[in-house]
């Protein structure tokens, strides 16, 4: 299990703590589909994100833009961008 915080994530505002939770549902969704250890999540006393994920840091981006874009075929969320930029903005927030 990796243990990585997210500083881009603030558990303190709103925004921050339903990122946060958006991003374990996805995360725990891809550790179902592949047999991996669930996720958990934790926030540090300055209200970083830290999150305990069967996924690497260098894939976790890839990971969670993939459960995204599965997602325009269940709902109204549509990821209209280049592939590199959408990954490379989540890898930002993540930081």
């Amino acid at each position: 299990m990796n243990q990585l915080s997210l500083g881009g994530i603030d558990g303190q505002h709103l925004w921050g703590f339903l990122a946060a939770l958006g991003s374990l549902s996805l995360l725990d969704e891809h550790a179902r589909e592949s047999s991996l250890g669930p996720p958990r999540l934790a926030f540090q006393e300055d209200g970083a994100a830290v999150l305990q994920s069967p996924v690497a840091r260098e894939h976790l981006a890839a990971v969670l833009l993939a459960k995204l874009r599965a997602l325009r075929h269940r709902s109204t969320i549509f990821l209209e961008c280049e592939p590199r930029r959408a990954e490379a903005a989540l890898a930002r927030m993540l930081i």
